[in-house]
């Protein structure tokens, strides 16, 4: 009889445990998410754990001011108010300033009222860099174009906003989320790790970079045979220097050097020039005395093979 009374309590207890719990399920609902929440960040990160979120690396215009002209003949009212959004919102957000221009601006904005389609979606836009210079240092964008095809519907001008960063050099994004995902929605933002490269990049000042590459000398007697290359890897024209060269730090030779834009350089070659005595050392110095983004190669030193 005991036994059978210690049943009913378990039992009763048991029910009792399920209509609080159902009780609780059904009038006080709840979930756990286990899922990882996407940050919005430009581009996934690789297996190797290295972004890549430009066309090539360091691409940015020469200097932080950024000029920029429309079509406002083949523009509608909505889309270059868009474009001047767009512009605005970049400024705003990171150290760049735009400037318009009536025409000729590093930046040229034409708009095209034609419906493209493309493996069924619709084109929206058109964007990126048309002259890129190679420095050695940064892919210096002297030129962009911009094409605005679709009136946006988005509250935000994310079309414009979005070929203004391919202009800017970047490529597009694998986060849905982002403004640079190839697919446009109007909940997309800009990628703030976008935002810190433009910045970063930007803090280099628009100085040139004047730099001696490939440098060989070697000595035949007291006859001295040499070549190098001065190139400027900076971001603006570099104005009239001077070549010195040294052996064990007696003045050898001294060439005068012309004005040399970002990514062009020069060669400068002796064969068989007769000096006083052969050499151990050479020292190579550039002598300029405007700015430079650094003034550590300037100079390079070869220490010549008995």
């Amino acid at each position: 009889m005991k036994w059978q009374n210690l049943i009913s309590w378990v039992s009763a207890l048991i029910l009792l445990g399920l209509l609080i719990t159902y009780f609780i399920l059904f009038f006080f609902p709840y979930s756990i998410d286990f899922s990882f929440k996407e940050v919005n960040n430009n581009f996934s990160i690789t297996a190797e754990g290295s972004t890549s979120m430009q066309f090539y690396p360091n691409m940015r215009f020469p200097t932080s001011t950024i000029t920029y002209s429309i079509d406002k003949v083949g523009c509608t009212v909505k889309k270059i108010a868009d474009m001047k959004r767009a512009f605005s919102s970049i400024q705003d957000q990171t150290s760049l300033s735009f400037i318009e221009l009536p025409e000729n601006g590093a930046i040229t904005i034409v708009c095209e009222s034609t419906t493209r389609v493309e493996e069924g979606l619709y084109i929206a836009g058109e964007g990126g860099p048309s002259n890129v210079t190679q420095t050695g240092l940064f892919n210096v964008i002297s030129k962009g174009n911009i094409l605005l095809i679709r009136e946006d519907r988005c509250q935000t001008p994310s079309i414009a906003i979005h070929e203004l960063l391919h202009v800017l050099g970047f490529d597009h994004s694998t986060n849905k989320n982002n403004i640079m995902y190839p697919v446009t929605n109007c909940k997309q933002t800009i990628g703030q790790d976008a935002l810190d490269l433009i910045n970063e990049l930007y803090k280099t000042p628009s100085y040139p970079d004047l730099a001696i590459q490939n440098a060989s000398a070697s000595f035949t007697g007291n006859y001295f045979t040499s070549n190098v290359q001065i190139i400027n890897q900076g971001l603006s024209l570099a104005n009239n220097s001077t070549l010195i060269i040294y052996g064990d730090d007696k003045e050898i030779k001294r060439v005068d050097i012309e004005e040399l834009d970002y990514g062009y350089g020069r060669i400068i070659s002796f064969e068989r020039l007769l000096t006083s005595k052969r050499y151990d050392k050479v020292e190579y110095d550039i002598e300029y005395n405007g700015n430079e983004i650094s003034k550590e190669n300037n100079k390079a030193i070869l220490i010549i093979k008995k």
